[in-house]
């Protein structure tokens, strides 16, 4: 079968997508992203090569110029070249919480030594699942921030989750008609 490896290397970016929607903990979910934006630009990188393998490079240049020009495209790009190339992470995380005071009570949180306290009554806390987020980055120069849309339509959420499952389905569709134009 041709494109056998962009396909696997798509397969990997869908397993590691899968981790992510399985709601793993905080330092399992920022594996699962790198492990996803890494695998994208490898299926994009492998995809490349195969259709010069084929003599069909032609069929990406729309896809090459839509990775230069669509924010979600390019904020992938740059965020797993960030990812290898600097310390910085395009992920970031923040946890709800809910704190009922009555009257007259004080309720204090140290976040350095990670501690809560209250004085004058119960105070009733509640911390809430992880909360997701992209960060802007910065590679070589280039600043790139989190995708406010793709494919020329608002992104209404802009959490790893939506921003990869989007990314799968573009590249899904590409390996497919590459699939698709060679056995033609």
């Amino acid at each position: 079968m041709e494109f056998r490896r962009a396909s696997e290397e798509l397969e990997a970016a869908r397993e590691a997508l899968q981790k992510m929607e399985n709601d793993p903990p905080i330092m399992e979910m920022r594996r699962a992203w790198q492990e996803f934006i890494d695998r994208i630009e490898k299926t994009w990188n492998k995809l490349k090569l195969e259709c010069d393998k084929v003599g069909n490079r032609a069929a990406l240049d729309a896809a090459s110029n839509l990775r230069k020009t669509d924010p979600m495209l390019r904020y992938l790009s740059q965020a797993r070249h960030a990812d290898q190339h600097t310390l910085q992470s395009s992920t970031m995380f923040g946890l709800g919480f809910k704190i009922s005071l009555p009257p007259g009570a004080e309720f204090h949180i140290d976040f350095i030594h990670g501690t809560a306290s209250s004085k004058g009554a119960d105070v009733s806390l509640r911390v809430g699942k992880p909360v997701y987020c992209l960060l802007p980055i910065v590679n070589r120069g280039i600043s790139c921030d989190p995708p406010a849309e793709h494919l020329g339509k608002a992104l209404g959420d802009v959490t790893p989750i939506t921003v990869a499952r989007l990314a799968f389905e573009f590249y899904r569709s590409l390996v497919d008609k590459a699939i698709g134009e060679s056995t033609a």
